[in-house]
Formats: C-alpha cells, sequence, structure tokens
C-alpha cells in the first residue's frame, strides 16, 4: 500500500479494532469506526484534489483545497449518488439512467460511515462491539477496492466535482 494518509487510516481501523484480543476497549472501538470513516474521507478528498490540481509540484495548493471539502456538503452529494438512479440534471452528462453498482457502494458507504463516526464521536448511549468496528473498516477497504475500479469514469470525476462544489451539481440550464 502506498504511504498515504487514507491507507494509514484504513490500517489504523482494522488494528484499533483488533488490538484487544478479548475485550477492546471502546476508546479503541471508537477510534477504528471513527478512522474507517476517515479514510474513505480524505481517499476522496486525495482523488479530487489530484483532478482539480493535476501539476504535481502544486502540493501545498492541493492540501490548501483539501481543507475546502465540507463534510455535510459530501454527505449530500453521496446520498445523491447511493441511488441507483442518476441525478436527473446528470442524466445528459452520463449518458444513462443507471449509476455504477461500485459508485453507488463507495456512495452509501460513506454515508453510513459518517453515521457511525458521528456515533463513535458523540453518543455515549451507543456502545459498540468488535464485529461493528471490523464490518466498518471491511466497508471502507471495499470502498477502496470499489473505487480503483470506477475512478476514471465519467461519473467517478463527477461524484468528486460533486463532494467539492455540491450547491451547484444538480442545477440544470
Amino acid at each position: 500500500m502506498a504511504a498515504t494518509l487514507h491507507y494509514g487510516l484504513l490500517e489504523q481501523a482494522f488494528h484499533l479494532a483488533r488490538r484487544a484480543k478479548k475485550k477492546p476497549t471502546q476508546a479503541d472501538l471508537r477510534r477504528s469506526v471513527s478512522a474507517a470513516y476517515y479514510a474513505l474521507f480524505h481517499l476522496l478528498v486525495d482523488e479530487a484534489t489530484k483532478r482539480i490540481c493535476r501539476v504535481k509540484d502544486h502540493a501545498p495548493l492541493r492540501h490548501h483545497l483539501a481543507r475546502t471539502f465540507q463534510h455535510s456538503n459530501m454527505r449530500r452529494v453521496a446520498e445523491q449518488f447511493s441511488k441507483e438512479q442518476t441525478p436527473k440534471p446528470l442524466c445528459p452528462v452520463f449518458d444513462t439512467n443507471t449509476l455504477d453498482e461500485r459508485l453507488v457502494f463507495v456512495a452509501s458507504s460513506f454515508v453510513l460511515l459518517q453515521d457511525a463516526r458521528h456515533d463513535a464521536d458523540y453518543n455515549l448511549n451507543v456502545n459498540f462491539f468488535k464485529h461493528q468496528s471490523l464490518e466498518f473498516a471491511n466497508m471502507s477497504k471495499n470502498s477502496f477496492n470499489d473505487w480503483k475500479q470506477v475512478r476514471n469514469t465519467i461519473q467517478a470525476d463527477t461524484f468528486l466535482i460533486g463532494l467539492h462544489n455540491q450547491a451547484n451539481i444538480n442545477r440544470q440550464r
């Protein structure tokens, strides 16, 4: 695996979920869930900023751009793409009514992982179990794998642009 933040976070999600052999702490399980979400979040932000700013020596600009992504906007776009139907304004762009199922999985996973991360970080009424933390880590890992399969498509490009500029993604001419 490449030495990137998103791969490091994915590795951390698995490590924290498996760290204790018998009874993992809530702290480890909660941090595992959070790391699983942030792994996917940072993968998508990294992919988007690389498309927007393609010159390799512009890393400082890419890092600055990465800080402009907003979790709530990203979620709204992911919710739209988690449906199997192409958002209506985008049908002419894709020349199809259906979204690639792998992209749908990535988008759905983003929404589910964000919900889980909110519970892990803020909801002390929810207890996490090792198998749940591993399921979330695997969901993130499977999203990485599906992303590799769709990353060079017009649907993936549109998804990434939408993650950054959600307000304008559905405007019609």
